[in-house]
C-alpha cells in the first residue's frame, strides 16, 4: 500500500547515525515510531551542529580528568556535576530500556556544554563523556570524532565511565 516508510532511503540520504538516534529518541520501545521527515532532518541538524562544534574547536579526546575541582567556577561545577548526574542516570535509563529517556539527557548535556564556558580540560573531558555514552546510540558519529580528537582506539574498547560520588549533590 506503500504506507511505509522506507529506512534505506533515510540511511542513504542522513546516515544510520541519524536514523537510530531519531528511532531510539523518538518513543519508549513500548509505542510505535512515528515516522517524521522533519524529526529526521532535526536529527540529522543536531549531530551535524555537535559534528561542528567538536571538530572546528581543537576538541581532544579525555576521559579522565586531571584538573583540581576546587579551582572550578561555578559555572564549571554546575558543568561537572551534571555530567556526573548524566552518567549515572543515563546507564541506569539503558539498564531499564529507557532508550529515549537516556538520549534525552544526552541532548541536556550536550546543550548545557554548548551554553556554558568553561576550561578547556573541563570541556574536553565532558565532551569525551558525552561521546562514550552515545556511542551505544551513534556508534559511527562518536568513533569518527573521538579519532579526529585523538583517541587511538575503538571508543567502545575504552571503559564505561563512572560517577565520581565524591561531588556534592
Amino acid at each position: 500500500k506503500k504506507n511505509v516508510v522506507d529506512p534505506d532511503l533515510i540511511i542513504s540520504e542522513y546516515g544510520a547515525d541519524t536514523a537510530r538516534l531519531f528511532m531510539i529518541s523518538d518513543s519508549p520501545p513500548e509505542r510505535d515510531l512515528e515516522w517524521s521527515i522533519d524529526g529526521i532532518k532535526g536529527t540529522y541538524k543536531y549531530l551535524n551542529k555537535i559534528f561542528k562544534i567538536l571538530t572546528t574547536n581543537n576538541f581532544l579526546f579525555n576521559s579522565n580528568l586531571d584538573y583540581e575541582k576546587e579551582d572550578f567556577n561555578r559555572d564549571e561545577s554546575h558543568v561537572y556535576e551534571f555530567v556526573n548526574f548524566v552518567i549515572e542516570s543515563y546507564t541506569e535509563d539503558i539498564k531499564q530500556y529507557r532508550f529515549n529517556l537516556a538520549v534525552a539527557k544526552l541532548r541536556e548535556l550536550s546543550n548545557l556544554l554548548i551554553k556554558k564556558e568553561v576550561c578547556k580540560e573541563l570541556s574536553d573531558y565532558s565532551w569525551s563523556i558525552f561521546l562514550r555514552l552515545a556511542s551505544i546510540v551513534v556508534p559511527h558519529f562518536s568513533s569518527e570524532i573521538s579519532e579526529k580528537a585523538g583517541l587511538n582506539v575503538n571508543i567502545s574498547d575504552i571503559k564505561w565511565p563512572t560517577v565520581d560520588f565524591e561531588i556534592k549533590k
